[in-house]
């Protein structure tokens, strides 16, 4: 249950680091599983944006903000080679505001 004046905040893996990680068709949408570097076992879909954004707009959202994050340029004294790839490609997630669509009762 969302408040009338509330938000829904949520993130995903960036679509088009999913496809640049894994390859194939963009627009298939598919599932993953996969095992992180810290061993975790995970299993995902993948889907272009477009379905992302479709399924909210019928749930009665309206897209308030996307969001790419990025590193802080501090965190290239970290780690280089890493910074320099994830400020050019998009490997991490995305973040989306959503509210309710007023037209939509």
């Amino acid at each position: 249950m969302l408040r009338p004046d509330g938000a829904l905040v949520l993130s995903r893996l960036h679509p088009t680091g999913d496809w640049l990680r894994h390859g194939g068709n963009y627009f298939d949408v598919r599932l993953v599983e996969e095992t992180f570097r810290q061993g975790w076992q995970v299993r995902y879909w993948l889907a272009p944006l477009e379905q992302t954004c479709e399924e909210l707009r019928a749930a009665g959202f309206l897209i308030e903000r996307l969001v790419e994050p990025r590193p802080l340029p501090e965190a290239e004294r970290v780690d280089p080679v890493r910074y320099e790839r994830v400020t050019q490609q998009p490997k991490g997630f995305l973040a989306l505001r959503v509210v309710p669509d007023p037209r939509v009762s």
